[in-house]
């Protein structure tokens, strides 16, 4: 803009001075015409010399007012530019800060805490934000910030393999993610058949039809509830703590046996505050993330038996104290249940 405003300037000095030096050769000419047509001689060509003079000195003074206007116009319109472009930095930065716009320490932060497919996502949507306010990075930046957020193993297990694409790197980690899983898995099984797991056990002995099962919710959506005293951590099923939405981490290796059942799970995940909903009272409790093959989705174990101490559990069925009132979860003693 100021580029086109100095040039709109100097054409305008530009074509005063043509106009002016146009004039004067206009009016002498006619002065030298009207000489020769009349033969005048004397001082008659000093007389219009000088009035020729003072015309070009009225214009020149004229030519002058316009110039210093000019200067005084580029001078408003330059300030009026240099403040406009300050309100919209200012506006820029107040605009990216209020859309949560990441900045360079958050966005090489991002860390990967469950799999390559989550992190993936995460890293596209701040990528994203970043790049808006952030144009021109390149694609080398992108792919050794992804890498870096990788977890230490997954990181090592790529080593000195260079992506060339962001793109690439997805499915480089993606690739290398499942065959360190299967590798784990082989070692799991392994020891599992030698009897060297090296980590914690616990059993679940009952069955399907074990009496102490009761229903319970989840937002709207209804499951089954077991307790079992006997299993030192509370379980929960793959497929609902997935869907349920609440955060899950990485947890040491737990192998459960289901006895009646016939199978083993290990579970690797845990949600640390799941909860859930019994007989219109919230409860929460941190659970264990397991395959359970069996018609309910939530084992309740000898860890929250503990936290709720008025629990109590006869033939008649489970009930306990909370806020001062019994809460009846399942009554054994009708002749209809």
């Amino acid at each position: 803009m100021l580029a086109d405003l100095a040039k709109m300037i100097l054409h305008q000095r530009c074509l005063l001075l043509v106009l002016l030096i146009t004039y004067y050769h206009c009016v002498m000419g006619r002065k030298r015409n009207k000489n020769k047509n009349h033969g005048t001689t004397g001082a008659k060509p000093c007389q219009d010399a000088e009035s020729l003079m003072t015309c070009m000195t009225n214009l020149m003074a004229s030519v002058t007012n316009m110039s210093v206007r000019l200067d005084a116009i580029s001078s408003t319109v330059t300030g009026l530019v240099s403040n406009s472009k300050i309100d919209d930095e200012a506006s820029g930065k107040s605009t990216a800060a209020d859309a949560g716009v990441p900045d360079v320490v958050e966005f090489q932060g991002v860390k990967q805490i469950t799999d390559v497919s989550d992190y993936q996502e995460k890293f596209e949507g701040l990528k994203d934000l970043f790049m808006r306010q952030n144009r021109g990075l390149s694609e080398d930046y992108l792919i050794s910030s992804f890498l870096n957020g990788l977890k230490p193993e997954l990181r090592d297990s790529i080593g000195d393999v260079k992506p060339e694409s962001i793109s690439q790197a997805y499915r480089l980690a993606s690739t290398h993610e499942m065959a360190i899983q299967e590798m784990k898995d082989k070692v799991m099984k392994d020891r599992l058949r030698k009897g060297d797991l090296g980590c914690e056990q616990v059993t679940v002995i009952s069955c399907c039809k074990d009496p102490f099962r009761f229903g319970a919710f989840v937002g709207e959506k209804e499951i089954k509830v077991l307790i079992c005293p006997e299993v030192a951590h509370s379980l929960i099923d793959t497929s609902l703590a997935v869907k349920a939405g609440y955060k899950i981490e990485e947890a040491e290796p737990l192998r459960v046996k289901f006895f009646m059942l016939c199978y083993w799970a290990v579970s690797r995940f845990r949600c640390p505050n799941f909860e859930w909903t019994m007989k219109g009272l919230k409860f929460s409790a941190e659970m264990r993330i397991v395959e359970i093959k069996a018609e309910y989705d939530i084992i309740l174990g000898s860890d929250w038996v503990r936290e709720n101490n008025s629990l109590s559990i006869s033939s008649d069925g489970i009930s306990l104290q909370k806020d001062g009132k019994e809460i009846v979860l399942l009554d054994l003693s009708r002749d209809d249940v």
